[in-house]
């Protein structure tokens, strides 16, 4: 069994030196030699995959295990980045990582791949190993960063806009009418994957509406479909003479282009150049009226406290701009750390029933029997 983490990484990376050869290993992860006469001397140096090499593209996981599992920046610390020297206390405006003006500095001077590797405070083993690896290949979680980050706050703030600053009847009422009118467009759009249950709560605290930024409750999935039939209602309303209709009308036009490119390319592993120009452009756009409606909405609570907290921002943000524009090299979706809830759910279960009488290191080997004994009764018995 494995000692420690560095012991993990020594045996993964050893698999894809093997991987990369296209040939069977002559030698275990620990560098002995295999006997001759052994099972695997015997395969040593012949062919693995038919001639086939494999190479690692990218890599992928959320933020905390970028963190945690790959020694990258802290996505809340002041240098944030791996990308870029965007700071958020940045004393040059233009360097400020939550900046997402045309003219921020740090758009142009992202980091090269080497540039990256002298700037790294620490190297994890995989990039030590692999000398072409670089913070080029980690790719940012379209999943949480959009759907569990980014949107749930702008889709919030914009049901708060509605809800208490534009209709007129009491807030109750107002999102009565509001929940109505996302069931008619979730049957008109024919939406599979509904937020079946839209109140006051789901975004503020009714007690005390404003006192604290909303956020939208609601899987990743909920959250992402939820937005073409707000951007339906917000057409369908009289704004006129709201402060935040033009940031407002740019960020969900916005937002709904990305998720039209993305839906109509899923199964591609590449958008075109094309595609991906456009992608980038709707990323770009969002931001910088998205931030536009953050100043806004500061500069109104600044003038008289009485006014609500809308539209925060987050460093998030400044992972979804890198997000897209790595998109000409990957489909964004294909960052995602999509493990569905459910699943989730299922392996914690599993591991609650695998811990008892079973020796730590053993916990892998009884929770992977127990889920190949899931998996057959399923498949056998149609569970």
């Amino acid at each position: 069994m494995f000692g420690s983490e560095e012991e993990i990484w020594e045996f993964i990376t050893w698999s894809f030196e093997s991987l990369q050869e296209g040939k069977w290993p002559s030698k275990d992860w620990k560098g002995v030699l295999y006997d001759s006469s052994s099972e695997e001397g015997m395969k040593a140096g012949t062919e693995l995959a038919d001639g086939k090499a494999f190479y690692i593209w990218f890599v992928k996981g959320d933020l905390d295990w970028l963190v945690k599992g790959l020694w990258l920046r802290h996505y809340n610390a002041d240098e944030l980045c791996d990308f870029c020297p965007a700071t958020i206390q940045a004393p040059d405006p233009g360097m400020k990582a939550m900046n997402f003006a045309r003219g921020s500095q740090w758009k142009s001077r992202l980091r090269t791949p080497r540039e990256w590797r002298n700037s790294a405070r620490v190297l994890h083993f995989l990039f030590v190993k692999f000398e072409y690896l670089s913070i080029w290949n980690v790719e940012c979680d379209d999943l949480h960063i959009k759907y569990q980050g980014v949107w749930p706050l702008v889709l919030g703030s914009i049901l708060y806009v509605i809800v208490y600053q534009l209709l007129d009847r009491s807030p109750v009422e107002n999102m009565n009418w509001l929940c109505a009118q996302i069931i008619d467009e979730y049957h008109s759009c024919k939406v599979k994957v509904q937020l079946h249950k839209v109140e006051l709560s789901s975004f503020t605290d009714p007690r005390a509406p404003g006192a604290d930024f909303p956020c939208l409750k609601g899987r990743a999935a909920e959250i992402k479909h939820i937005t073409l039939p707000i951007r339906n209602i917000w057409k369908g309303l009289r704004t006129t003479g709201c402060v935040f209709k033009d940031g407002i009308d740019a960020c969900l036009e916005s937002m709904c282009e990305m998720q039209e490119i993305t839906d109509a390319t899923y199964r591609d592993v590449f958008l075109d150049v094309h595609e991906a120009a456009k992608y980038r452009r709707a990323v770009a756009t969002f931001l910088e009226n998205y931030s536009d409606l953050a100043v806004l909405a500061d500069a109104q609570r600044t003038m008289d406290p009485r006014h609500p907290f809308l539209f925060n921002t987050i460093p998030k943000m400044h992972w979804m701009w890198h997000g897209g524009y790595k998109c000409q090299y990957i489909h964004p979706t294909r960052s995602s750390c999509c493990v569905d809830e459910d699943y989730m759910d299922f392996v914690r279960e599993i591991v609650s029933h695998s811990v008892s009488g079973t020796p730590s290191h053993n916990v892998p080997g009884r929770f992977i029997e127990k889920v190949s004994w899931s998996m057959y009764f399923k498949n056998k018995f149609q569970v």
